[in-house]
């Protein structure tokens, strides 16, 4: 009959927790209070390229792992992981908590770190993220971008996991687990289900506690997968701030923005993530990115136009950070990119005539006008024309000829002048547009000589 010291040494908490035994587990840990429920067991694998798993070697999936003789020792990763790694892996709830009620601890599934509630989110374990949400639980940690090595260098050259680091070349597991926080991490998995879960509790998470290495928030990684449901979940039931900066100075709606405009992306609902994000007064970091635009197709310039016009429709003075000073220093600040960002550029598409990158600023003046963002007694629109645009161009350039071209052909924004006027003209019943209706007093503010001068046909 075998003693109890070999009875412990045949029982191995791991392959119960695979397994799901939950009777054995039980039985075992009840019969002896030598087992460590916290022991670490060492797991070496090989990721296939482009497996149906995550190549942190996460899964344990035979088919997603190649053999000792398919590849070399340069391929192969290795993991520390203790048994309530592999319950909650296996979505073994009931081993979870009894794991637990052992004294498991929850927060170094790994030797080096990765907590319980990272990695059920992960793996995408509704019921695991719902029963640790209702523990005691520090929901805001998460493990620090240099904590692997911390805990490999604070090792003794002959301590076993040094010496298989060693033999490894350091090819330790990383995963997506790590460095992030549980609502991140749902968000990186596309889990609605599991964001609207965790944003129930969410009187227990800082909303705006920022990734280590990146300072974005999880706003900023809902804006990098332009995902227009999860962007909605946290504006409105998470009330996230709507305008956190992240290391490289972009907002969420900086982010946004870049994707929505390159073509190898096709978002369904582009339109509706921009309105959105809009709406809930989202603004751009500067005037930057708004123009940080580059098009070699007309397909590509025509996704940026429509995209812009969605854009200009909000009230300008929201859409930045830093307000411009007023909206014609905007149109003039657009104008200069355009034409310096397509000096020399050579358009693939023969289709494509830089007249597209001039008439912008014309469209941009007439929706502001439609938009009541001009208004029609503001002599800076005559001025524009000639004196703030045309000064700004050598004319020994063939630029020259785009600035002519649209200091002749006024005639749309003559037009919209014409339409706008005539309309508070019958609404007064002042009849026609001459000389005599435009001094009328229910244009007020008075449009001054050059304005009367500009309108009139």
């Amino acid at each position: 009959m075998a003693g109890p010291g070999e009875r412990n040494e045949a029982i191995d908490l791991h392959e119960l927790c695979i397994e799901g035994n939950f009777a054995e587990l039980k039985s075992a840990l009840n019969s002896s209070k030598d087992i460590d429920v916290n022991r670490y067991k060492l797991f070496v694998y090989r990721p296939l390229p482009n497996s149906s798993t995550d190549t942190d070697g996460l899964v344990d999936v035979d088919e997603d792992y190649q053999s000792d003789e398919d590849i070399s020792d340069s391929g192969t990763m290795f993991d520390y992981r203790s048994p309530l790694f592999y319950a909650i892996l296996h979505d073994r709830l009931a081993c979870v908590k009894l794991l637990i009620e052992h004294g498991a601890n929850t927060e170094k599934l790994r030797p080096w770190g990765l907590n319980a509630l990272c990695l059920s989110c992960f793996c995408g374990h509704v019921r695991l993220v719902e029963y640790f949400l209702n523990l005691n639980l520090n929901v805001n940690l998460t493990d620090k971008p240099n904590v692997t090595d911390n805990y490999f260098g604070s090792l003794s050259n002959e301590h076993e996991h040094k010496i298989k680091m060693r033999e490894m070349h350091s090819r330790v597991a990383q995963d997506m687990g790590m460095f992030h926080y549980p609502l991140h991490v749902a968000i990186k998995q596309d889990s609605i289900q599991l964001i609207k879960l965790l944003l129930n509790y969410k009187h227990k998470f800082d909303m705006e506690i920022t990734e280590a290495y990146t300072k974005r928030t999880a706003l900023h990684i809902a804006a990098g997968k332009c995902s227009t449901e999860i962007i909605c979940l946290l504006l409105e039931e998470g009330q996230s701030e709507e305008n956190s900066i992240d290391l490289n100075g972009h907002t969420p709606l900086d982010i946004v923005w870049k994707l929505l405009n390159n073509l190898d992306y096709q978002f369904e609902y582009r339109e509706e993530t921009l309105k959105l994000m809009l709406s809930h007064k989202c603004r751009f970091s500067s005037l930057k990115p708004l123009t940080e635009f580059y098009a070699n197709s007309l397909s590509a310039f025509r996704r940026f136009e429509s995209n812009f016009w969605i854009v200009i429709a909000y009230d300008l003075s929201s859409l930045f950070l830093n307000s411009l000073e007023n909206n014609k220093i905007l149109l003039v600040h657009i104008w200069l990119w355009f034409n310096r960002n397509y000096q020399d550029t050579v358009m693939e598409d023969d289709e494509f005539d830089r007249h597209y990158t001039g008439s912008i600023l014309r469209n941009l003046i007439h929706v502001m006008y439609e938009n009541e963002q001009l208004t029609l007694t503001n002599h800076e629109l005559a001025e524009l024309f000639t004196e703030d645009l045309g000064s700004h161009f050598d004319k020994a350039t063939d630029e020259i000829d785009t600035i002519t071209t649209i200091l002749s052909t006024p005639l749309k924004l003559k037009q919209i002048c014409r339409n706008r006027i005539r309309k508070r003209l019958c609404c007064a019943q002042c009849g026609g547009l001459n000389r005599q209706t435009l001094e009328h007093s229910s244009l007020s503010p008075p449009l001054n000589e050059a304005l009367r001068h500009f309108i009139l046909p």
